[in-house]
């Protein structure tokens, strides 16, 4: 801002603090909506293409059965990170059985668990 005062010129510097509005984007196996806690999206993909630096993916109890690789092609920063959990307490599964190029063992199936503390397992049953 420039302001003229008694014959001087006076440069006033403002600086302008963004806020980054970080949300949550939630996913449900059957989920068909825009990401919303009330019409969650139905896939990890959906809510990966949607997010932001700071957004969490809050993904609702189930079992998830990606057919394709998800492709995570964006990040967050150091202090606003894109987070990847399931809500609250709720058991979640992804079962990569579909994706391409696994192979099926007759008495064993491969699932990530994301386990009640909200980290994802990779476990044998």
């Amino acid at each position: 801002m420039l302001f003229l005062s008694n014959s001087k010129l006076v440069v006033v510097a403002t600086s302008f603090i963004i806020a980054v509005q970080s949300k949550d984007i939630y996913v449900s196996p059957s989920g068909t909506g825009s990401g919303s806690q009330a019409a969650p999206y139905g896939s990890i993909q959906a809510a990966v293409n949607a997010a932001a630096a700071g957004d969490s993916i809050l993904l609702r109890a189930g079992t998830y059965k990606p057919t394709t690789n998800i492709q995570i092609t964006k990040s967050g920063t150091a202090t606003s990170p894109i987070t990847l959990r399931s809500y609250q307490e709720e058991k979640v599964v992804l079962d990569g059985e579909s994706l391409p190029g696994s192979v099926l063992h007759q008495s064993r199936q491969s699932t990530n668990e994301v386990s009640s503390n909200n980290l994802i397992e990779l476990h044998t049953p």
